[in-house]
C-alpha cells in the first residue's frame, strides 16, 4: 500500500474500456463510483467515452452510470452527462438537518443546488438516501420531503458497520428500524 491519492491511470483507462469492450455482451455497462469519482475530473471522463468510442463496435450499446455526492456538480459537468446520457446516483439525505448531520454543515444547499443544474439539463438521476440509526424512525418525514421537492427516484440505503468483534456501530441502523423505515415509506408512497 503506498499513501496517497490512488488514481486510475490512463493507461489503466484504455485497457479497462478495450477490454471491457472485447466482452461479447448486448450492452457494456460502466459503473463509476467509490469514494468520489467526480474527482478524477471531467477530463478523465471525456477520456473514458473516447475510448468507449474508440473500441466500441457499430451497434454496440454502453451505458454509464456515476454515483456521486453532489458537490462537485456544474454546468460543464451536467452538460457532459447530458450528451452522453449518463445514469447518475445523488447522494441526499433528506431535509437540510438529516443531511448535513453526517456529510457536513452546507453540503445540503450545495447538493441541492447540483439536482437543480440536473434537472436543467436533462440529466437522468436518482437519489440515494442513507437511513441510519437517527433516520430511521423518520421514514415518513424523509419521503414527504424528498416529493415535495419533485424527486421522483429515490433509493434508500441501509448503514450498517460494525466494529472487529462484528458489533453494530452506534449510528448502524437496526433490522427494525430499517424495516419501520421502509414501511413508513410505503405507507406514505401508496397513500399517494
Amino acid at each position: 500500500f503506498t499513501p496517497g491519492p490512488h488514481r486510475m491511470s490512463d493507461e489503466v483507462l484504455r485497457v479497462l474500456i478495450r477490454k471491457m469492450l472485447a466482452l461479447d455482451l448486448p450492452v457494456t455497462q460502466f459503473a463509476w463510483q467509490g469514494g468520489e469519482p467526480m474527482l478524477m475530473g471531467l477530463e478523465f471522463f471525456q477520456r473514458a467515452v473516447a475510448y468507449q468510442m474508440e473500441f466500441g463496435r457499430g451497434g454496440r450499446r454502453v451505458s454509464n452510470a456515476l454515483q456521486t455526492n453532489g458537490l462537485l456538480i456544474d454546468e460543464a459537468w451536467a452538460e457532459f452527462l447530458a450528451k452522453y446520457k449518463f445514469l447518475l446516483g445523488v447522494s441526499l439525505d433528506g431535509p437540510a438537518d438529516v443531511h448535513n448531520r453526517h456529510r457536513g454543515e452546507g453540503s445540503f444547499q450545495k447538493v441541492l443546488a447540483g439536482t437543480k443544474v440536473l434537472e436543467r439539463h436533462g440529466v437522468e438521476y436518482n437519489i440515494l438516501a442513507t437511513v441510519n440509526r437517527t433516520t430511521q424512525s423518520q421514514g415518513r418525514r424523509i419521503y414527504q420531503w424528498f416529493r415535495e421537492q419533485g424527486f421522483r427516484y429515490l433509493q434508500f440505503i441501509p448503514i450498517v458497520e460494525t466494529d472487529e468483534a462484528g458489533r453494530p456501530l452506534p449510528f448502524a441502523v437496526t433490522p427494525e428500524g430499517y424495516g419501520e423505515f421502509m414501511c413508513e415509506v410505503f405507507d406514505a408512497w401508496r397513500a399517494e
